[in-house]
């Protein structure tokens, strides 16, 4: 399910005022996708996350993938939650 995905989205084009397509132009160079339905479950997470990063800094973020040990997944909600 990609809803949290699209939700980060629709509050980066609203607090940066993207347009859409820019907006998920981030993701598809970020993830190296075509379109935000080719992310594997596992990376929707590291998604949303980089979407809330661009949120909060405003800038493009480019750093190396972190390692799945050095990972926790936070439900979008709670993360959004704790970020407002």
């Amino acid at each position: 399910d990609r809803t949290g995905l699209r939700d980060a989205v629709n509050m980066l084009v609203s607090k940066r005022g993207l347009i859409y397509s820019d907006a998920y132009h981030f993701i598809h160079q970020r993830f190296n996708v075509q379109s935000i339905e080719d992310l594997r479950k596992e990376q929707l997470p590291q998604a949303v996350e980089y979407v809330h990063r661009l949120c909060l800094e405003g800038e493009l973020i480019i750093d190396e993938p972190k390692k799945a040990e050095d990972m926790i997944q936070i439900p979008a909600d709670i993360f959004s939650a704790i970020m407002h």
